[in-house]
């Protein structure tokens, strides 16, 4: 639901910030379940994009 500017920029905000310091926060906190965890959502999520008729980027259509 974003348009412009914002829709380009927030995933390099979420990659170069959001992510970093949510590891580094499991790490320094020693929840290494919970870093497990959040690494697991991430790369679920990441293969399960929406893009039009793709649903994944890493699987071949």
């Amino acid at each position: 639901n974003i348009l412009g500017f914002r829709r380009f920029v927030w995933p390099f905000f979420f990659i170069l910030v959001s992510v970093p310091k949510q590891i580094l926060r499991f790490f320094i906190k020693g929840e290494i379940a919970h870093l497990r965890a959040f690494w697991k959502a991430l790369m679920w999520n990441i293969q399960h994009l929406k893009s039009g008729d793709k649903v994944s980027i890493f699987n071949k259509a």
